[in-house]
Parts: C-alpha cells; structure tokens; sequence
C-alpha cells in the first residue's frame, strides 16, 4: 500500500512538471491572409516578425489546430508564466541572470572602482519610472577626439542573454584597459557608451510575470496590442 501510495504520489508530480512545459512550434504560412490569422491569435510569437516559417510558444497544440495551418514541434521549453529561480546569490552576472536593480549595481561598483574611466549618464525614465543610464569608458587623458560605439543591452525584454554580454564586454574594456597597451589604445581611440538595459520595465515584466514577454509595457491608446517594440 505505501509503495502504491508514493507511486501516485510520484506520478502526480511528474505530470504536474509535465503541464508546466511549454512548447516552441513552427508554424508554416502562406499567404497574407494566414499572417493575418497567425498575428490575430493569442501566440506568443517567438520570431521576430511573421514569415512564411514562424515559430510561436504555447502550452499545448489546441490553438494551432483551431488556425488551420501546418505546423511542427520544435521542441520543449520552459514554463513562461513560471518564476526564474537562482541557484546562487545573484552576484555574479556570468553565473545567473540579474535583476534590473543589481545589474544596474554592478555598473555602479565599476563607476566606484575605476571612476575616471568610467562615468555615467542618465538619459531617459521609464513608463514605470525607472531610470535609464548609459555608462561611458574612455581614456580620460586622450587628447584626441574618440570615435563613439554604442552598445544597448535589454532591447527586448526577453533576451535575457543580451545585459550579461553588454556587460561582459564592459567588463573586459577595462581590464584589458588598465593591463595592456592594446587595450588601452582602444579606449583612447573610442568612447564604448553602454546602455545596460533599454527596456527595463518588460524586463523585469519577463522576471515577475511572463517570461516571454518582448515589448516594453505602454498602454498603446485605441490598439488591441499592449506594449510597443522598441526597434
């Protein structure tokens, strides 16, 4: 009976985390009008736009057969309403993905240790007024006048790989600054301008609400569609 018991027991859980996928499909289209049923649905698009191949997410295949297109299994992914759960502290951003406040303090603590290569800049506010900074490295002492590279990190709320390569990028300007002559030559010819995250508001929309969501979080007056794509 106890064997019977923790056999249920351990079905149940499995089929609980078996609900909690989602699945990444790809959905062939061929025409106008079925882009225009595709777009209509409530998929969550994971293409960048709606191409005679798109792939989308959802829980299971039910609102696909309602469209009447061809589509395919991609494969299994995460549940994206579910919470990111760390493994670690949260203080290393090569291990585990940061929130918007602690990615924003790492660039802080890289302003406090190096502060005459690095300043910063705040050059916008969110709907949701958190502030937007870029940070910019240079060789303070140049007298030549250095040519500008922008890197914009977070555009799309979830792509969460894109803060941490801005941030590694950042990360190695300096060091390669401050410990070879190559590295230094860089940051005396350009002036690297960073904006962590663009989107900060989806992005922490991504963390505490729906994993996949893309967009920022405007209200966008007399349109069905909430949220604006920001390129």
């Amino acid at each position: 009976m106890k064997r019977l018991l923790l056999t249920v027991v351990a079905f149940a859980i499995a089929s609980f985390a078996l609900s909690a996928d989602w699945f990444a499909y790809r959905v062939y289209v061929p025409n106008e009008e079925a882009a225009r049923v595709l777009g209509d649905s409530d998929l969550t698009l994971l293409s960048e736009d709606i191409g005679p191949r798109t792939d989308v997410a959802a829980p299971n295949d039910a609102g696909l057969r309602k469209l009447g297109l061809r589509y395919e299994v991609v494969g299994k992914i995460g549940d994206p309403v579910g919470p990111y759960v760390r493994t670690t502290d949260g203080s290393n951003y090569r291990t585990e993905y940061l929130r918007y406040s602690e990615i924003i303090a790492q660039y802080e603590a890289w302003r406090a240790q190096y502060p005459t290569i690095i300043t910063r800049e705040q050059i916008g506010t969110s709907l949701q007024n958190r502030p937007i900074w870029v940070y910019r490295l240079r060789n303070p002492y140049t007298v030549i006048q250095p040519a500008g590279v922008l890197i914009q990190g977070g555009i799309h709320a979830r792509e969460w790989l894109s803060p941490p390569t801005a941030m590694y990028i950042t990360d190695m300007m300096v060091q390669e600054g401050l410990n070879s002559s190559a590295g230094w030559e860089l940051l005396t010819r350009y002036e690297l301008s960073v904006v962590p995250v663009v989107n900060p508001d989806g992005y922490e929309y991504t963390h505490t609400n729906y994993r996949l969501w893309r967009k920022n979080r405007r209200d966008v007056a007399g349109s069905s569609e909430f949220g604006v794509d920001l390129n």
